[in-house]
């Protein structure tokens, strides 16, 4: 969280999306999934506002990972 807040004080998006990417898989490996859709959806849109294809594809893979643990496999 700490390294978001410092992004975001920098206005540096590349590394807002890592951390988002980074907060997004520590609530994912807390099965804290509400938490991580939203950091991993916000991460996308900062991601696709770069362009950044590989993390755009990091977070897509880890969006469909935790909506297939909830159980929303059409949706994953």
């Amino acid at each position: 969280r700490r390294s978001l807040i410092a992004a975001r004080r920098l206005n540096h998006t590349t590394r807002m999306t890592y951390a988002l990417l980074n907060l997004g898989v520590a609530h994912h490996l807390q099965r804290k999934y509400g938490d991580a859709l939203e950091s991993y959806r916000a991460g996308l849109a900062l991601a696709e506002s770069i362009p950044a294809p590989e993390l755009i594809i990091f977070f897509n893979w880890y969006t469909g990972d935790v909506l297939s643990a909830q159980g929303e496999f059409p949706a994953a």
